[in-house]
């Protein structure tokens, strides 16, 4: 977000001289409403048919998501193993991972198709949030990533569970319902095992050593005393030099766990999503008591956390690695070497951001909006639209559109490196169209729709690819046009699902070859060649022109905590991340004729009329067949076997309708 503000520094200068600062959208703005998609029904079924949907939350819930049995969080890095039916993982750490929206497109996946399944992965991603508010001890801090401190066993052989630390029993400070625990394990580990390592504190030295050697060597293995060694236990751990560190609790029921400091505005976005969701699901009435009850606890916690950025100026805070654990200071006010940043990382520099807190807090939101001053952009929000210093977003637009047709190559220079920073507002923006919805506020929701239709227009002149596909998304979420290339016939989330189910079927897995000590004396040489200098100097001060990781005989050993040489493994894991979760099944429960996920409900076995268990040319000779011995306009019913089965649709007609359903389900499987 700090290079986001050198650009608007550098777009105000020239934009004040164009006499267009200030300009504004109206607050009547005629959007044009969104084209029907002819292929709604076929593309919704495509990425999310009853038995693929099944099976990439089956995946997500393995291999994705990390914490305990029945809290947990997707992380966006995890490592992965696999031994016959026995599995492991290591999750994070990671730089920002997809809480939020995770939580997000599982309850909008949960409104358009239903099922147990997702019913128990929302409420494992309800709790995540929880545990994610909670863990610090501080009331109303988020966190980076989460974990508990000791490894979880998953055994869905032996139908046990079992939490260990350092070879030690564990019993977790908050007790979750055992019925619940023993539905997850025969839900999601039938037949499996599955091991979570979710302690850095052991990882780090028995594994990241060689999993990431460059990253252990330079960073990780410097510890929180002076002269980089580690207390016992640690006060932190170190991930990465710039940003973040596994923050250790030090008070509370949750004592002893882990938790990223790196409490960013540039994370809550992200997190936002997922409260809106919770606040959804507790005031959406028939809900399950279990799912209703993790709903309200979730939403409880984002209240707290929007709750403590209102009363903090709208400042995320957090626990640094420089004073006292009690005490809390602006996210990435000074950073883990030691450097003071020019600007902190936890002051809110957007209006979206801290009208979005507003809205999640106890007070809410209503228009018109009130005014706020943010605390580190010198810029009071007086609308939604407010960008900074007085500019608009649709004043940004209007440059954006002059300047891309006067020297667009200098357009595109100028905002190569704020396209994340202009896709965390949209989102933010979509989240205030989301809020207003739901709190049915028509006023308040026509101007964040209007600043949301600004920024969709912003970048679509800036060619972002992945701004254009997930601005398309939003567009079309709240009744705006797009044109229907720019979602490739969701291509983008076609890939993604596909990562994600691709899970179930990876091989067995085998250690990586061994590293000379040659080979790791050169790539940890060429990593820090490329590091600032107080980097190499802080390296060269403790290991001069040695290594902290070297072979032995067949296998590795590195420097430990303590200093002394110890063992430490050679991985065998494969990585699984930038995951995103379903960001397009919203549109099956607000923008139908976009994504119609009626025929995704019935699945592909319908069309499986030869039961083969997948979808091929012989089922649609199969289908044929039928229409002719049927003809179209047949009445079907359970007098002639629904057309022995051709009614593909189950709206009790054969019509091309069935026809479309058997094209589409072309190549599923059940």
């Amino acid at each position: 977000m700090g290079r986001m503000w050198l650009l608007i520094s550098t777009i105000i200068v020239i934009t004040m001289s164009m006499s267009a600062c200030c300009t504004r959208m109206p607050s009547s703005v005629t959007i044009p409403p969104p084209t029907v998609n002819p292929s709604a029904k076929a593309d919704a079924f495509k990425l999310f048919y009853k038995e693929r949907a099944e099976r990439t939350v089956l995946s997500l819930n393995r291999f994705a998501m990390a914490g305990d049995t029945v809290f947990a969080s997707v992380f966006g890095k995890n490592l992965v193993a696999r031994s016959g039916n026995e599995y492991e993982v290591v999750p994070g750490p990671n730089d920002n991972n997809p809480i939020g929206m995770s939580v997000f497109g599982a309850w909008k996946g949960y409104q358009a198709l239903g099922g147990r399944d997702l019913e128990v992965t929302l409420i494992r991603l309800f709790e995540g949030l929880v545990f994610n508010e909670q863990v610090s001890g501080h009331p109303g801090l988020t966190c980076r990533e989460a974990l508990p401190g000791w490894t979880l066993k998953l055994d869905g052989v032996n139908r046990q569970i079992a939490r260990t630390r350092g070879g030690d029993a564990v019993t977790p400070p908050v007790n979750y319902s055992p019925d619940m625990e023993k539905e997850i394990l025969n839900r999601f580990y039938k037949g499996v095992q599955f091991n979570y390592r979710n302690d850095p504190w052991e990882y780090y030295f028995n594994f990241k050593a060689v999993d990431e050697l460059e990253h252990f060597s330079t960073t990780f293995i410097f510890g929180d005393l002076p002269g980089y060694g580690f207390s016992s236990p640690p006060s932190f751990l170190r991930i990465s030099d710039c940003c973040s560190s596994w923050m250790i609790t030090k008070s509370g029921p949750w004592k002893g766990a882990f938790w990223g400091n790196h409490n960013s505005r540039d994370n809550f976005p992200d997190y936002a999503m997922g409260y809106l969701a919770a606040v959804e699901a507790t005031n959406t009435p028939g809900l399950p008591a279990d799912l209703a009850e993790a709903a309200r606890r979730a939403a409880e916690a984002g209240r707290r956390t929007a709750d403590a950025i209102v009363a903090s100026g709208m400042v995320q805070m957090t626990v640094d690695e420089w004073h006292d654990y009690d005490i809390l200071v602006p996210a990435g006010q000074r950073r883990p070497d030691g450097a003071t940043e020019p600007q902190d990382l936890g002051s809110f520099v957007s209006c979206q951001m801290a009208y979005m807190a507003q809205a999640i807090s106890s007070e809410g939101l209503k228009h018109p909006v009130p005014e706020i001053k943010l605390p580190a952009a010198m810029t009071t929000c007086r609308s939604i639209d407010d960008a900074f210093l007085g500019i608009s977003w649709g004043g940004l637009l209007k440059f954006a559109e002059w300047l891309s047709g006067a020297a667009p190559e200098l357009l595109e220079k100028l905002t190569g490196g704020v396209r994340d920073d202009i896709r965390e507002l949209m989102l933010c923006t979509a989240g205030l169209c989301q809020y207003a919805r739901m709190t049915r506020q028509d006023d308040l929701y026509t101007e964040a729709r209007n600043t949301l239709w600004n920024m969709i227009r912003l970048v679509r002149l800036l060619k972002d690819e992945e701004g254009l596909y997930l601005s398309a998304i939003y567009a079309r979420m709240f009744d705006m046009e797009v044109p229907l290339e720019q979602l490739e016939g969701f291509r983008t989330g076609n890939g993604k699902i596909d990562k994600i189910e691709s899970m179930l079927g990876i091989n067995d897995t085998t250690p990586a070859p061994l590293l000379t000590d040659e080979q790791i004396q050169d790539r940890v040489t060429r990593f820090l060649a490329g590091q600032v200098f107080w980097i190499r100097e802080r390296y060269q001060n403790r290991f001069g022109s040695n290594v902290p990781v070297r072979r032995n005989g067949e296998g590795y050993e590195c420097v430990g905590p303590d200093g002394h040489w110890m063992p430490t493994e050679n991985p065998r894991h494969v990585k699984f991340g930038n995951i995103q979760f379903w960001r397009e099944i919203s549109l099956c429960a607000v923008s139908p004729h976009t994504l119609d996920c009626s025929w995704a409900r019935r699945g592909c076995a319908p069309a499986d009329l030869d039961a083969s268990g997948a979808v091929d040319s012989a089922d649609l000779t199969l289908f044929n067949e039928r229409w002719e011995r049927f003809g179209c306009g047949a009445v079907c019913s359970n007098a002639n076997g629904e057309c022995n089965g051709a009614d593909l649709d189950g709206n009790g007609v054969l019509n091309d309708e069935d026809r479309n359903f058997m094209a589409a389900a072309q190549g599923c499987r059940r």
